[in-house]
């Protein structure tokens, strides 16, 4: 498929200009630095010795009309003033002989042969010449011969095709800083990456440009959900694969733990490592990586910070930032009225290199669609917007939006950035009963309506298979609503009472240790208050009483609502939290309400230490219901054999070496399996002795799946993925870094 060059900008269309020329007619060009060139883009001599210069002209969005009026106004003195040879004109805009022939008159015959113009059919078929070079500038690539459809061909279900198409459309926009090479690497050295970093640093873009790239280099695509098994059903399948998991533990890092994602993910993670085609990638805020660290074994365990490459601000150097807002600048659909606000007294350099640069900050001032006013009005929208970052929502949140579409937008905020649409819409009418909204007019305001407009200003709407659910359109949506409603607590329990999901309690637990102004205790309060008054799952009801204030009367209410609980016959998803409840009220509890162990005998395993809690209590007060003592030791075995498997999984063997000569080394299989037993023997000594008085933990049991051979031969033949990013970016880096020559106008 024929290129339209739309994809680079107008410094990288000479840089291509320049390499096709030199391989086509075999000689060496020389190439000068972006900005004002005098007329001169490339040059070199001729066999007789007389000057021959290059000028490439990216017109794409003039056309042919803009391109003759600049040759004839502004390049022809100059061509007259370098007085060369030979002219030759390249230029991305497409050209019939005609047109040609126009250019020919324009420049009064300084270009004596049609042959001397390069259009864009003519670069195209250098291109196909020449396609090593179109592989370097990679924006072009996938926008040609690697067309998008065959892109998706590489997509594992509808998912992944639909996000694929977006990060495609969004990769032009892409700046290749050295966080691209680094965590490549770290992704090649482990198959597994987790990108941290803070909201609007560019996690989700560095993730989605590193799965572009290895779609180009034959990876098929998963985009995961919150079903782990559907990645597990086919990471055996044939084919080299990438896997991504954005925002892996959420801003619900508790739910994500307490439903055993965390374990679900690790034991994903050791099942990438073990296969020779599969690579991992995840990304998550910051501070909520290091509070799923501190509060999930399976994570810490897993020495998953091993693979954590960081993002950060402090990162992007001043050349990096100057990229990022000249690609934005580029490929913003504002005309030139706008964008010249940027270039007048070098302006640019005020957006470069102001404290609250953020790339995210980027693309929301360049967006078209979020400024609708005068040109005269721009630049003060730009400095503004930088000066009070989270207030960019507030014009269209509180001036251009109705009670209507704020409360669907703070629904979606305070679950936590994500809802099932059947939720959503539940809630919505609660919430609009609870608070009604103000209706000035006579605008429909049913939900379907609401969502509509909605949609592409503050929310998307996701749908894959029967399934559909609604995100924000932004993270820093989140910013800014809770900025505004911090304060606001009798709004926030509205909102709180309408949600009724697992999802709003964690937000809500998460949101209060970030910010101490949103009134978590009377909104915890109020909440077990109304689930006397409103029918909750048992689910809700769980992780509600697991967040409740101490109080007498909450004591008493809790108790109760765990009665209701155990005493239901609702499918309970939460028995570890369901326990600890227990177990914190244990003296509450009869032998009757303790039969709820039975429920126990369809899982697997629990949670070591409630399983040790709650053998405790019935050796103390109900022994003889230690007939669970046989399900609890088969509990704690299991949930030991996994804490040894992600140990195994998770051992260096580099550190198990035995080096006889140079280039000759042999691994020391009794050291590895030493290892292994230290830690199985620590681990099973760590077991609270009330326990172990009773039954004892067979260590070979809990060794008996673990494969030393198998480990030591994943280490010598676990192959090295064949993609290498380094090479381009480092010629990137090895360019001029001269921001205002980027920046300079023709």
């Amino acid at each position: 498929m024929a290129c339209d060059f739309s994809q680079i900008t107008g410094d990288e269309f000479e840089r291509l200009v320049v390499q096709l020329l030199s391989k086509s007619l075999g000689i060496h060009i020389e190439r000068f630095k972006e900005g004002k060139d005098g007329g001169i883009d490339g040059r070199f001599n001729s066999a007789s010795g007389g000057s021959v210069i290059i000028q490439s002209k990216h017109y794409l969005k003039t056309g042919l009309g803009g391109l003759v009026s600049k040759l004839k106004n502004d390049e022809l003195p100059k061509i007259k003033a370098l007085a060369p040879e030979r002219y030759i004109l390249a230029t991305s805009v497409p050209l019939s002989p005609a047109d040609k022939d126009k250019i020919v008159d324009a420049l009064e015959g300084q270009i004596t042969s049609t042959s001397d113009i390069y259009g864009q059919s003519e670069l195209n078929d250098l291109l196909g010449e020449f396609s090593d070079i179109e592989r370097q500038h990679f924006n072009l690539w996938i926008s040609s011969s690697c067309q998008l459809e065959t892109f998706l061909n590489y997509a594992i279900h509808s998912r992944s095709s639909f996000a694929l198409r977006d990060i495609h459309a969004k990769a032009s926009k892409y700046v290749e800083t050295k966080a691209l090479v680094e965590s490549a690497d770290l992704l090649k050295k482990n198959r597994i990456l987790i990108i941290a970093g803070e909201a609007g640093i560019g996690k989700t873009t560095l993730a989605n440009n590193l799965c572009l790239r290895l779609v180009g280099e034959g990876y098929q695509f998963f985009l995961m959900s919150d079903d782990i098994a559907e990645a597990e059903s086919i990471t055996e399948s044939e084919g080299k694969k990438v896997f991504l998991a954005d925002d892996f533990l959420g801003s619900n890092y508790l739910n994500a733990i307490t439903n055993n994602k965390d374990s679900s993910i690790v034991h994903f993670m050791d099942r990438i490592k073990s296969t020779n085609n599969g690579l991992f990638i995840l990304t998550s805020r910051t501070h909520i990586l290091k509070q799923g660290f501190e509060l999930s074994s399976h994570l810490s365990n897993s020495k998953s910070a091993r693979n954590k490459y960081v993002l950060e601000i402090e990162g992007l150097t001043q050349w990096d930032k100057a990229r990022i807002l000249y690609n934005h600048i580029w490929f913003s659909e504002f005309d030139e009225r706008y964008t010249e606000k940027y270039f007048e007294n070098q302006r640019y350099m005020e957006v470069i290199n102001h404290q609250n640069f953020n790339p995210r900050l980027i693309e929301f001032i360049t967006d078209y669609a979020r400024f609708d006013g005068a040109p005269e009005e721009y630049w003060g929208h730009v400095t503004k917007t930088l000066k009070n970052p989270k207030d960019v929502w507030d014009h269209p949140f509180r001036i251009q939006s109705d009670d209507y579409l704020r409360s669907l937008v703070l629904l979606v905020v305070f679950n936590g950035g994500k809802i099932d649409e059947e939720d959503i819409r539940k809630s919505y009418t609660i919430l609009n009963s609870l608070r009604p909204p103000k209706q000035t007019d006579n605008i429909d305001r049913q939900f379907h309506s609401i969502c509509e407009i909605a949609t592409g200003s503050f929310l998307n709407r996701n749908r894959s298979g029967e399934r559909s659910w609604f995100t924000l359109f932004n993270p820093s949506i989140t910013d800014y609503v809770v900025e505004q409603y911090k304060g606001n607590v009798n709004h926030l329990l509205d909102v709180f009472k309408a949600l009724d999901t697992v999802s709003s309690l964690d937000n809500l637990d998460a949101l209060t240790s970030e910010n101490s102004a949103i009134g978590s205790k009377k909104i915890f309060n109020e909440l077990i208050g109304d689930a006397f008054d409103r029918e909750k799952s048992d689910n809700y009801l769980i992780i509600l009483l697991c967040n409740a204030p101490a109080s007498e009367e909450n004591e008493e209410r809790s108790v109760e609502l765990i009665r209701r609980i155990i005493h239901s016959d609702a499918q309970i998803g939460f028995y570890d939290q369901l326990l600890d409840l227990m177990v914190s009220h244990s003296e509450r509890f009869t032998e009757e309400d303790y039969a709820i162990l039975d429920d126990f005998l369809d899982m697997n395993t629990v949670k070591r230490t409630t399983a040790e809690n709650i053998f405790s209590i019935l050796h103390d007060e109900y022994p003889h219901l230690c007939e669970y003592a046989n399900f609890i030791e088969n509990s704690i075995t299991e949930h030991l054999k996994d804490l040894i498997k992600e140990f195994s999984n998770d051992l260096d063997l580099n550190d198990h070496l035995i080096c006889y000569e140079p280039g000759e080394d042999e691994i020391d299989k009794q050291s590895i399996e030493d290892a292994i037993s230290d830690k199985t023997t620590d681990l099973i000594s760590d077991i609270d002795s009330t326990l172990t008085e009773h039954f004892s933990i067979d260590e070979d049991e809990v060794l008996q799946h673990i494969d030393v051979d198998d480990l030591i031969f994943q280490f010598r033949h676990n192959l090295e993925p064949d993609f290498d990013f380094s090479k381009r970016a480092q010629g990137q880096a090895a360019r001029d870094n001269s921001i205002h020559t980027l920046f300079q106008r023709e």
